[in-house]
């Protein structure tokens, strides 16, 4: 008798509802401290932000504590970070960044959380896993990158997107693996595309990563492109961005 040990699955496609957090942000030249969800069927109260700031704040939901994780603000010194477990109904500390950095991206993907690029630190990347922050893959394309979006999955792996590099917009991705601390180049994007939304979505039981909006060059983007990153079987399967 022969018998197959089943692989193990690369990534794990969740189909449940999901709810939107709109968290700090400007009203014309007004910082916003109220936060709003939207929700379908599952929706909670998250309360007002601790950073109260017209400058770019980065969250995300990090699994692992099964709370929103947000860090920013004006401070020209140190980058704050916060927590809000879900249903808690506070914000409590979390570790700050190593070193203070302006316009960065920040992606969650299971025991991690990724910060990238951003203005005025020495890291292209820190890492959050175990409690603390330390310095995550080396790599000069992201060194000063801004305007980026950087998305989380396969319980260790970000791909960074787009951005503003060197003064000018970027078609490139990179995929950082969080565990190994590997990188390697993504497929490249339709477009140069900088200033634009990212988000991961699932479409017949497959796992998919959308970018919206931004410029492309000089001039507003209108366009989609969606990349499937995860199959109905768990594997990862990345191969090119469609519109």
């Amino acid at each position: 008798t022969t018998t197959t040990t089943p692989k193990p699955k690369q990534c794990i496609v969740k189909e449940e509802l999901k709810s939107t957090v709109l968290l700090a942000g400007c009203d014309n030249k007004d910082a916003i401290a109220v936060s709003e969800v939207w929700s379908r069927g599952n929706g909670f109260h998250v309360p007002d932000t601790p950073i109260v700031s017209c400058e770019r704040v980065a969250s995300v939901f990090f699994e692992e504590e099964n709370a929103i994780i947000m860090c920013g603000g004006d401070d020209v010194s140190i980058t704050a970070c916060f927590k809000n477990k879900i249903g808690s109904g506070n914000w409590d500390s979390f570790p700050n960044l190593h070193e203070h950095r302006e316009r960065f991206a920040m992606a969650a993907s299971g025991k991690y959380i990724a910060i990238v690029g951003g203005f005025k630190a020495s890291a292209e990347v820190e890492v959050f896993t175990d409690g603390q922050w330390s310095n995550g893959p080396r790599i000069h394309e992201l060194e000063g990158l801004i305007h980026h979006e950087a998305v989380g999955f396969g319980g260790c792996k970000v791909i960074v997107i787009g951005g503003f590099h060197d003064h000018v917009p970027s078609d490139k991705t990179f995929i950082l693996n969080l565990e190994s601390h590997e990188v390697i180049e993504g497929p490249v994007l339709n477009k140069k595309r900088f200033s634009h939304g990212a988000t991961k979505f699932v479409m017949n039981h497959e796992l998919y990563i959308a970018i919206a909006g931004g410029f492309d060059e000089y001039h507003v983007c209108k366009s989609v492109e969606i990349l499937k990153v995860c199959d109905a079987n768990g594997n990862i399967v990345i191969e090119h961005w469609e519109n």
